[in-house]
């Protein structure tokens, strides 16, 4: 009885004992799952377009930018323009998708993106449009070392009629396509624009100096000026000068 006793007692401490030098199972930890809007920022562009026979179209455009589940980008702009009356225009809605990130190309860092939305059928003053315009485009930027190539190109179709600041009011077609070949200190790019526009019958590009800054991780500032360097625009919509200047703000 003793011995079945001094078992049952040596069995129980040794049970205890185990228990407390055991270690603690762990939960598996799980990555955090994206939210469903991120990366959101607050974009805000001015810019005065020159013209020779008419006065200086004041125009600015408001947007709001993000991600969906960290995977695609979206944005909503609403443009503001001011000539002889103020009035809103047509508001973009979009999405954007980064097809390549970071891989090299000819030597260079390159990403790649497609992007489309649509214009809406909005406006007030004559500068809205009377149909949905549907766009879509691409955007690429490509960086050896200090040098740093970027293009855009966006086409949109219009149907009836939409405004531009660029054309006045135009139909079937707007075309445009952005160069920035720039050399970068920092946070600091400094360097040549071309900025051209084409519809039916008509076509300009601006060319002039750019300059962008990332302030800070979360503020980006940018501004340039063009002139035109060909045209083939009517005399009521031609075009002198356009200056831009810009606001990024991240959240």
């Amino acid at each position: 009885m003793k011995t079945t006793f001094a078992t049952l007692l040596l069995g129980a401490l040794a049970t205890v004992a185990s228990a407390q030098t055991a270690p603690e199972a762990k939960a598996p930890v799980t990555a955090p799952s994206a939210a469903l809007f991120n990366s959101v920022s607050v974009d805000e562009t001015l810019t005065f377009w020159g013209k020779t026979n008419v006065d200086t179209v004041v125009e600015l455009d408001s947007s709001v930018k993000g991600k969906l589940y960290d995977l695609v980008g979206w944005h909503i702009t609403v443009p503001v323009y001011s000539q002889d009356t103020t009035g809103y225009g047509a508001i973009d809605l979009g999405v954007d998708y980064a097809l390549v990130k970071g891989v090299k190309f000819l030597g260079a860092d390159t990403n790649f993106a497609v992007e489309g939305g649509a214009w809406m059928p909005t406006g007030s003053a004559g500068y809205g449009t009377d149909n949905v315009n549907p766009h879509v485009g691409f955007n690429y930027d490509m960086t050896w070392g200090s040098l740093v190539y970027a293009q855009t190109f966006d086409v949109r179709w219009v149907g009836s009629y939409a405004y531009s600041p660029v054309f006045g009011n135009f139909n079937n077609y707007g075309l445009n396509a952005e160069s920035f070949v720039a050399y970068k200190w920092s946070s600091l790019q400094v360097g040549v624009d071309l900025n051209q526009w084409y519809t039916e019958g008509s076509n300009v590009a601006f060319l002039g100096p750019k300059a962008e800054w990332a302030v800070s991780h979360n503020v980006d500032l940018n501004a340039g000026f063009g002139v035109p360097v060909w045209q083939e625009v009517n005399a009521a919509n031609e075009n002198s000068w356009a200056v831009t200047l810009g606001l990024g703000i991240k959240f």
